[in-house]
């Protein structure tokens, strides 16, 4: 009988995103290791919480699903630091650009892949706009693939149409969000936003997880 392949569930990236990795490494993980990690945002580094279980996979479907490379070491580190000084050059390149630009977006960080190729930029969005004339000119710039990640847009239904495909909110290049073209899509802010749906949601998990004192 063939084992199964492990998957763990592994945090990741500046926003601690939890996601499902298939792990490609015989190396056996406990919570708490740091890895090495392949998803639709790039290559990365994480930390082990657990291995996946049925229910977890039930309860993420696709989300972050991706690949445990391997487990992390000095190397992945230097090159982590070596990586911060282009990282922020890059977020302050794409402040004055917004403001240059007139956009009525705020940009809050920005997280560079491990292998220095991807950078997706963290923001909130004020009303609509067209980020393609950004995007293209820090890609030329950096000579790098820019992805847009906007926090305040919320969880997609998938009753509620859209493309809801996993590269949604993607700008490559100036091409904006690969899967929505021009018909508007909150997570790479090509439509506006309704902050209400959002902090109402938020107030609503807050109550859930709420202990009475007395």
């Amino acid at each position: 009988m063939v084992a199964k392949t492990p998957e763990y569930l592994v945090s990741h990236g500046k926003t601690g995103a939890l996601g499902r990795f298939v792990s490609a490494s015989p190396e056996r993980f406990v919570r708490g290791a740091r890895v090495v990690l392949q998803s639709e945002r790039g290559l990365t580094l994480g930390v082990v919480l657990c291995e996946a279980t049925p229910q977890h996979a039930r309860l993420l479907g696709a989300a972050g699903l991706g690949q445990l490379l391997r487990r992390a070491d000095p190397e992945d580190d230097a090159a982590r630091r070596q990586m911060l000084g282009r990282e922020q050059q890059i977020f302050d390149a794409s402040r004055s650009l917004a403001t240059e630009l007139d956009l009525p977006m705020e940009i809050l960080d920005s997280e560079l892949a491990l292998d220095g190729r991807r950078v997706i930029l963290q923001y909130l969005l004020a009303g609509s706009c067209d980020p393609a004339a950004l995007v293209q000119r820090l890609a030329a710039r950096f000579e790098i693939e820019v992805w847009l990640e906007n926090l305040a847009a919320p969880v997609p239904d998938e009753h509620a149409g859209g493309c809801d495909k996993p590269d949604c909110g993607r700008a490559n290049g100036g091409s904006g969000c690969t899967t929505c073209g021009g018909g508007g899509c909150s997570s790479c802010g090509s439509s506006k936003v309704d902050m209400r749906a959002y902090f109402a949601h938020l107030r609503d998990k807050m109550e859930e997880h709420r202990t009475s004192l007395l």
